[in-house]
């Protein structure tokens, strides 16, 4: 089976069913069962939406900064574990970037047209944001218009 959680608990329970059939199990996407990545018991993980992913993707664009910068951030959606990823990411990163200032944190659902209204919005009330991070390719489709 292939096995594509999108919430850690609900990605647990069926993992577990999927298991009583003895049959191998692989998760994609998003970790589950309380685990940062793999998911003892699974033959594999394939996934780029874990919080390591994400920092690492944070920390990448923040390193871009010289001297004090204005950031702005649009992730999924509010309340997904996906979210709770991206956001506890950011704030990670934030911590070895203190000249970063995250002046707009919002949710664009992954949609490129409620990223591009999240960023102009943003952009109107912080003119000198210097770098905008994006947790999903499509969004950043409208993060560049």
């Amino acid at each position: 089976y292939i096995l594509s959680p999108v919430a850690d608990a609900t990605g647990c329970a069926n993992f577990e069913l999927l298991q009583e059939t003895g049959k191998p199990v692989v998760n994609i996407n998003s970790p589950m069962c309380g685990n940062a990545d793999y998911t003892e018991g699974t033959a594999g993980f394939v996934a780029m939406q874990t919080e390591s992913f994400f920092l690492e993707h944070i920390e990448n664009a923040f390193s871009l900064c010289e001297g004090e910068c204005q950031a702005i951030a649009v992730g999924g959606f509010v309340g997904s574990d996906l979210f709770t990823r991206w956001e506890n990411a950011i704030q990670r990163a934030l911590e070895s970037y203190p000249n970063v200032t995250v002046v707009s944190d919002q949710p664009g659902n992954f949609d490129p047209a409620a990223a591009l209204t999240v960023v102009q919005d943003a952009l109107l009330a912080n003119p000198d944001a210097e770098i905008v991070i994006s947790s999903w390719d499509d969004m950043t489709r409208g993060v560049e218009e």
